[in-house]
């Protein structure tokens, strides 16, 4: 259970594949959007918002592939995303068994 909302940096590993890995795991999210163009919103247990800090930066989120912050198995998008700076929601198969 989640006492506080999670927040998940996330960093480019391959710029052509659209490729996303978590850098760690923090509840600021102040410092999380001004130092960071993306990161994964945690609000419960294995389900991840993206979010980024400016709307023009964030690539099309259906190409994107966002490793799990727990297992870094691949994220299963869920939702579509929106063109605001919250983005599509994505799920663990593997966490969430």
């Amino acid at each position: 259970m989640i006492t506080s909302i999670r927040y998940h940096p996330l960093i480019e590993r391959d710029s052509n594949a659209h490729e996303y890995a978590p850098l760690f795991v923090t509840t600021d999210e102040a410092a999380v959007r001004r130092n960071h163009s993306f990161y994964l919103e945690e609000v419960v247990n294995g389900y991840f918002r993206l979010c980024a800090t400016k709307t023009l930066t964030l690539p099309d989120s259906g190409t994107m592939t966002v490793a799990c912050p727990v297992c870094s198995n691949r994220l299963e998008n869920i939702t579509a995303g929106k063109h605001t700076p919250t983005q599509a929601l994505y799920r663990c198969r593997v966490c969430n068994k």
